[in-house]
């Protein structure tokens, strides 16, 4: 069966080159008879049609006689949402572009007909492609269920417009669901996806990368059951929430208006116009490290001057032979790309000059350097370059050589290995639209990536995408992750795994790195360490 050659941004959230797919899936979209379809969904439907995996055969219409008139809230919210309307808004519904070989089928007396139509055509799923809740009974459509997404929190009551009431109760998350009716009236929650909400006026703004997940998360979802098709009735079944979804109200459009008026003044007062910059801070007392203690403590670091106006972040500590060396990306003032530069530490934990170890056309960050077999490797962050890749010193730690392209046509950032039993494991994080981090595991560092089942194994921008090294601290094996809820590189999110192998993973949220334990800091997002010395950075005005 061909490969898709999806885009590198959703490529990051199937992995259709490292999945075992056989057969297809037959295939069928649902929708409301208000004419047209939302803008979100119409891409989903061009998703679809180039999956090989999925046999896509046919629009449904519901009859615009049984599709619910809801109401569209108070006068001051219309106006309102008109207004922030003029700029993306994936909600409002365009003209049904229909793939060559689909047909639209538009039954005219009723629902029981559409009902009629799907069931005969005897097909394995049925996508309910709306952001409005099914108003239709579902048992028995198709081999699978009626998929269904969730445009927000699915154990919170639903709200209309998507996204907006995040965006009015100033969340830092936002969430999108993707759900099987199993019959009976009750539901199995296939995928659940946590985002930064996107926080300001033009409130339309927040649905954009919830909905533009949708395609990736149904496509992957759809070819885990051609994978392996006993994990969707292996998942548990819960009732779905019925109460009416609810519009804002003058009150609660005022409201909005006005806090996020004060938040925008506010971060301009705290900015007062200045960039923030990264800085790399290091200590060498090791009964402070995280690794000895069972909590972060925050005191004893000593920041890393850099000269020139140069930014430094992503440490990462290495010993060699007696010797101690900080990696860190290192932006140069004035500079729209990173590189990557190395310095020798003392022992009291002063550096010396910078020397830059690898620099290319695009950018560069996350040096994480490692020994294997008596030499050592380096899997930079090249996610501008679509492809993830593995040097080897020929001179450590000055000079390295591209050793092979592990992933390519994939925007995955800050790829992290481990080497545990025997087996290397590949932790790496979708770049855009949302954070997911997936895991892979492979025989030789060198060698064939095979997809985990668990994948994908973190779906929370609060503690997925890497942030280190994973260490072992008093016995427990931690997985450092970047907390980017409230901004990018806001806090660092330690995860305890549970369990890992070739087959299973697990693991547990068990403290967050917040960006207090210097005065002034607006972020915090790489912790490295070894014997001798700690490392950690921060963003500061």
């Amino acid at each position: 069966m061909p490969e898709p050659d999806y885009p590198p941004d959703v490529n990051a959230h199937i992995w259709r080159s490292c999945r075992n797919v056989s057969g297809r899936l037959r295939c069928g979209i649902l929708l409301d008879g208000r004419g047209g379809v939302e803008e979100w969904a119409q891409r989903v439907i061009e998703l679809l049609s180039r999956e090989p995996a999925i046999a896509f055969e046919s629009i449904y219409i519901l009859a615009a006689a049984d599709t619910p008139v809801r109401p569209s809230g108070s006068m001051l919210f219309k106006w309102f949402n008109r207004c922030g309307s003029c700029t993306a808004s994936p909600l409002r519904r365009v003209e049904i572009r229909a793939p060559v070989g689909v047909s639209i089928v538009a039954p005219g007396s009723g629902n029981d007909e559409v009902r009629a139509e799907i069931a005969v055509s005897h097909l394995d799923v049925v996508i309910w492609l709306e952001s409005s809740v099914l108003e239709l009974d579902c048992t028995d459509l198709a081999r699978f269920g009626v998929w269904n997404f969730c445009c927000g929190d699915p154990d919170e009551r639903r709200s209309y417009p998507p996204y907006f009431r995040e965006v009015a109760t100033e969340s830092t998350i936002s969430t999108i669901a993707l759900e099987s009716n199993a019959g009976g009236g009750l539901v199995r929650r296939l995928a659940v996806c946590h985002l930064a909400t996107q926080h300001g006026l033009r409130v339309t703004r927040n649905a954009v990368q919830p909905l533009s997940l949708a395609g990736p998360l149904l496509v992957r979802n759809l070819l885990n059951v051609l994978e392996r098709e006993s994990s969707l009735s292996a998942l548990p079944t819960h009732a779905p929430d019925r109460r009416v979804p609810s519009w804002p109200g003058n009150f609660e459009t005022a409201s909005l208006v006005a806090r996020q008026a004060v938040r925008s003044v506010s971060l301009r007062f705290r900015s007062r116009g200045r960039e923030g910059k990264w800085f790399v801070a290091v200590r060498n007392n090791r009964e402070q490290f995280r690794a000895r203690e069972n909590q972060f403590v925050p005191s004893g670091f000593r920041d890393v001057v850099s000269s020139g106006g140069s930014q430094f972040a992503d440490p990462f500590v290495v010993d060699h032979n007696g010797r101690h060396w900080l990696f860190v990306e290192d932006i140069p003032a004035g500079a729209s790309k990173g590189r990557l530069a190395v310095m020798e530490l003392d022992r009291d934990g002063g550096c010396g000059p910078p020397v830059t170890i690898l620099e290319r056309p695009f950018h560069l960050s996350y040096p994480f350097v490692f020994g294997d077999g008596g030499e050592f490797f380096m899997i930079p962050e090249t996610s501008a370059n679509n492809n993830i890749e593995l040097y080897r010193a020929t001179r450590f730690p000055f000079e390295w050589k591209l050793e092979k392209v592990l992933c390519s046509n994939v925007r995955a950032v800050d790829t992290t290995a481990l080497l545990s039993g025997g087996i290397w494991y590949f932790f790496t994080t979708s770049a855009r639209l949302g954070h997911e981090t997936f895991l892979f595991w492979s025989e030789s560092l060198g060698g064939e990536w095979h997809y985990h089942p668990r994948n994908p194994i973190c779906c929370d921008v609060r503690r997925a995408r890497g942030a280190g090294p994973l260490f072992q601290s008093r016995g427990a094996l931690i997985r450092p992750a970047q907390d980017c809820s409230v901004r990018y590189g806001y806090a660092i999110a330690l995860n305890r795994v549970l369990r890992i192998s070739p087959t299973d993973y697990e693991e547990e949220l068990t403290e967050v790195i917040y960006p207090t334990w210097r005065k002034g800091l607006l972020g915090t997002h790489t912790l490295s360490s070894n014997d001798s010395f700690e490392a950690i950075d921060g963003l500061r005005n």
